[in-house]
């Protein structure tokens, strides 16, 4: 039953709005350009994986991570620009987004992409915002730790 006022809760509606969209990194204050990568040093297939790993993040990590890499510490997603995992053994990094994190911060992708997706993801963040690896995983590399 209503007599006409507003409810109470409906002024803070906004407020929890703009906190809810800052906390899921909606608003990057990084510089978050999107990485060039240098033809010559890739062949076109290559830069194909990138660019489908540049969309696949920017859809399914970045709301934790932020397009620039940085992360945000408080919700339990570190930066991944020049991170130990992003630039560190490859084995480590594909566990860590198959299975996600045990503390529940980082969700397991393994149910809920395919292993090229995987990949893709993984080959743009290990060779994003500085970080630099010449040689891409493959789905086949996913797979078998998968598999483990």
């Amino acid at each position: 039953m209503s007599d006409g006022r507003p409810h109470r809760l409906s002024a803070a509606y906004p407020a929890l709005a703009l906190l809810f969209a800052a906390a899921c990194g909606q608003r990057d204050s990084g510089n978050g350009a999107p990485p060039l990568w240098d033809p010559s040093a890739w062949t076109p297939a290559q830069i194909q994986q990138l660019e489908s790993g540049r969309r696949l993040y920017a859809h399914k990590c970045a709301a934790c991570h932020l397009t620039s890499g940085q992360g945000q510490v408080a919700l339990g997603a570190p930066a991944l620009r020049g991170s130990a995992v992003a630039t560190g053994p490859v084995a480590l990094h594909i566990g860590i987004v198959l299975n996600g994190r045990g503390n529940g911060a980082m969700p397991a992708f393994a149910g809920a992409l395919d292993t090229r997706s995987i990949a893709d993801i993984i080959n743009y963040e290990r060779n994003a915002w500085g970080n630099s690896e010449p040689r891409l995983i493959t789905a086949q590399q996913v797979e078998a730790i998968k598999n483990r």
